[in-house]
């Protein structure tokens, strides 16, 4: 104990040491949104009603554990995860909101893509193009 307490340098290599262990094994999430394409659809409900949903087709790849999309359904804010294949690549087609009256009117819809490592996540918002279903 003597000779740690009294060389510097051997206080400072063991630091330096103590960085580079810790920092090698941090993994930290990302998150690679190659594709993200919104559409609407329109459906018969039956009795009269049409039903108007907005979609987003994602792509991408992702180090991550698990990612997740925020969806809305027709208000009730949910996360949904998103199936990643063995090399970490997801493509899905997700609902991201609802109504049970679709109109004319230009709105435009956003989520947020989450990826999650360990205790690290990164977040993607995403914002579509003015929609409108007629």
């Amino acid at each position: 104990m003597m000779i740690l307490g009294r060389n510097p340098l051997v206080w400072i290599f063991l630091g330096l040491w103590l960085l580079a262990a810790a920092g090698c094994c941090t993994a930290e999430a990302n998150l690679v949104v190659d594709q993200a394409d919104w559409y609407l659809t329109l459906e018969d409900g039956g009795s009269g009603v049409t039903f108007g949903s907005v979609y987003l087709h994602l792509r991408g790849s992702t180090s991550a554990d698990r990612v997740m999309v925020r969806t809305f359904g027709d208000g009730l804010m949910a996360d949904v995860e998103l199936p990643l294949d063995g090399s970490g690549n997801f493509d899905l087609h997700v609902l991201i909101a609802f109504t049970h009256a679709p109109d004319a009117t230009i709105r435009t819809y956003s989520t947020v893509v989450t990826a999650y490592l360990n205790s690290d996540s990164t977040s993607q918002p995403l914002t579509s193009p003015p929609l409108s279903f007629y």
